[in-house]
C-alpha cells in the first residue's frame, strides 16, 4: 500500500510523497522538484545515451513499482500513450531491490533521480520527454497531529525557509 493510501486512512501522521495530484485531503508542504530516470545496468548499451525515449526501451524488461505508486502510474500511462506494451518482468516496492536488479542486469527500472545517485553498477538517464516531479511533506488535513509529528513539520518548514533565503541571496 502506498504512503498515500495510508495517510488518507489515517495510518500515518505524514509521509514524503510525490505530491502531483495529491488528494485534496491532504496538507502539503513542496521540498524539492525531482526527475524520472530511467535505470540502466552500467554495462548496457543504453548507458552511453544522454537522454532515452520510450521506444528506446520498447523491448527492455522492465522491473517496475507495485500498483499504486505515482511513478508507475506516470510511466505505464506515458507508454500507453506511445502504443508501447511494457514487458514487465519482476515487481518491488523495495527501492534498493529494484536497483540491485537493475545494477545485475535484470532489467531497467524508473525511479527518482534523487533515490538512484550514486548506486553501483546502475546509470540513470533523463528521459528525451523530461518527467518532472514535485515532492513533498503531506499530512491529513483534519487530524490530529501528534507533538513530535508537529515538530517534524515545523522543522522542515523552517529548513525551507532557510534555503529560500539562502538562493535568494
Amino acid at each position: 500500500m502506498s504512503i498515500r493510501e495510508q495517510l488518507e486512512r489515517d495510518e500515518l501522521d505524514f509521509g514524503i510523497i510525490i505530491i502531483s495530484g495529491a488528494s485534496n485531503h491532504l496538507q502539503l508542504l513542496p521540498m524539492s522538484k525531482n526527475q524520472i530516470v530511467c535505470c540502466v545496468p552500467e554495462e548496457s548499451p543504453l548507458a552511453q545515451k544522454k537522454a532515452i525515449s520510450l521506444q528506446d526501451i520498447a523491448e527492455e524488461n522492465i522491473i517496475m513499482l507495485k500498483e499504486g505508486s505515482f511513478l508507475r502510474q506516470t510511466i505505464l500511462s506515458k507508454m500507453k500513450a506511445a502504443n508501447i506494451t511494457p514487458n514487465i518482468v519482476l515487481e518491488s516496492n523495495q527501492v534498493v531491490t529494484l536497483k540491485g536488479l537493475v545494477a545485475s542486469g535484470v532489467g531497467i527500472a524508473f525511479l527518482l533521480d534523487m533515490v538512484v545517485e550514486d548506486t553501483p553498477g546502475v546509470k540513470a538517464i533523463p528521459l528525451a520527454d523530461p518527467l518532472i516531479v514535485d515532492v513533498g511533506l503531506a499530512w491529513k488535513k483534519d487530524r490530529y497531529i501528534s507533538k513530535a509529528a508537529q515538530s517534524f513539520i515545523d522543522f522542515c518548514k523552517d529548513i525551507l525557509k532557510e534555503k529560500k533565503l539562502h538562493n535568494e541571496q
